[in-house]
């Protein structure tokens, strides 16, 4: 079976409102050249990128930094 390539691509954006008052950074994610996420959170930029390709995911997060023991506890 031959494996399907693709690429993903990680830019970083920053966002300032006209006044200044509001500002925010993250990350856009492409998936072979066509935008699927835009957001400081790289979960949920995973997610997006698992959905884009077809994969029904569930995220499962783990590990005393998150407060979660159980690595079937669900995003």
């Amino acid at each position: 079976m031959e494996k399907k390539k693709i690429i993903i691509t990680k830019k970083s954006y920053d966002y300032s409102c006209g006044d200044g008052c509001c500002s925010e950074y993250g990350w856009t994610w492409y998936v072979d050249g066509v935008e699927v996420h835009s957001s400081p959170c790289e979960l949920n930029a995973l997610q997006a990128i698992l959905d884009h390709l077809g994969f029904d995911a569930t995220i499962h997060l783990c590990g005393e930094e998150d407060g979660l023991d159980d690595p079937y506890a669900t995003l």
